[in-house]
C-alpha cells in the first residue's frame, strides 16, 4: 500500500497539537503544527541568519570590515543545541513544504544596523511570493518590532509547488552592534561580544490528510462462531 510520507512536511503528522495544548510557541525545528481548524494544520517556521557569534554560526558572513555585505543569504532553522558546531542536532535548512499555503511572513533583526545611516536599507524575506520587507529608519536603525505582511483570511494564497527554500536579501551592507544597559540608558558595547542575527518567520497551512481508523470507533471483529448481540 502506498504511503503519504513527506519528510519536509512531516506527514503523516507526528508532531501536531490541539488548541487545548497550545501553551507555547510552535517548535520550528520539529515542524510542529496546530490543528486549530478541522481539516487544516497551521505552521509557523522561524529561521535565522546568525551573524554573531562567528564561532557558533554555520558560516562567517562578515567581510574584513566587520560588515554583512548586500546580498542574498540562506537561512537556517536553528538547533535547540546552543553550543558550537558540530552540534549533535544540526541546524536545518529553512524549507516550506510542497502544497503549503503561505499566508504571512515577517522580518526582524537583532542587533543589526545599516552601514548607510538613512532610511534606504531594506531586508526582504525572499524565495516566497510577496515576502515581508523591513526598512530602516532615518538613522539606519530598524524598528524593534520588525515588519510583516498582513494576514487576509478572505484570500486564499497560492500554494507552493515543491519544497521552497526561504532566503533573506539585504540591499545594502549592515553591521552588527551590541546594546548594553547603562546607568542612564543604553550604550554601545563591543559588537564582537554579542549576538546579532536576521530573523524571518513564514506562516502557512497545509490540508490535513483523510481520516484513518483512529478517527472513528470501528467495532471489533467477531471470532468465528461467535454471535453478535444487539
Amino acid at each position: 500500500m502506498a504511503n503519504c510520507f513527506d519528510a519536509t512536511a512531516r506527514t503523516p503528522w507526528n508532531n501536531v497539537i490541539f488548541p487545548g495544548n497550545y501553551v507555547t510557541r510552535l517548535n520550528s525545528y520539529r515542524n510542529q503544527g496546530v490543528n486549530s481548524v478541522p481539516g487544516v494544520q497551521y505552521f509557523s517556521l522561524v529561521g535565522a541568519l546568525v551573524v554573531l557569534p562567528v564561532e557558533n554560526t554555520y558560516a562567517d558572513v562578515l567581510n574584513a570590515s566587520g560588515e554583512l555585505p548586500a546580498g542574498t543569504y540562506d537561512l537556517k532553522i536553528l538547533s535547540p543545541d546552543l553550543g558550537p558546531s558540530p552540534k549533535p542536532l544540526a541546524n536545518r535548512p529553512f524549507l516550506v513544504p510542497d502544497g503549503a499555503y503561505i499566508y504571512r511572513s515577517a522580518v526582524n533583526v537583532m542587533n543589526m544596523v545599516g552601514v548607510t545611516e538613512d532610511n534606504s536599507n531594506t531586508i526582504t524575506a525572499d524565495g516566497i511570493s510577496d515576502g515581508a520587507v523591513l526598512t530602516s529608519t532615518a538613522n539606519g536603525t530598524f524598528n524593534e518590532c520588525g515588519n510583516w505582511t498582513d494576514y487576509d483570511p478572505g484570500t486564499t494564497p497560492v500554494k507552493t509547488s515543491g519544497a521552497t527554500a526561504v532566503t533573506v536579501t539585504t540591499n545594502k551592507a549592515l553591521k552588527p552592534v551590541n546594546f548594553v544597559s547603562g546607568g542612564s540608558g543604553s550604550a554601545l558595547a563591543d559588537p564582537d561580544a554579542g549576538q546579532s542575527a536576521i530573523l524571518v518567520e513564514v506562516c502557512y497551512w497545509l490540508n490535513d490528510v483523510a481520516p484513518d481508523a483512529d478517527s472513528v470507533n470501528l467495532p471489533f471483529p467477531l471470532e468465528a462462531g461467535a454471535t453478535q448481540i444487539g
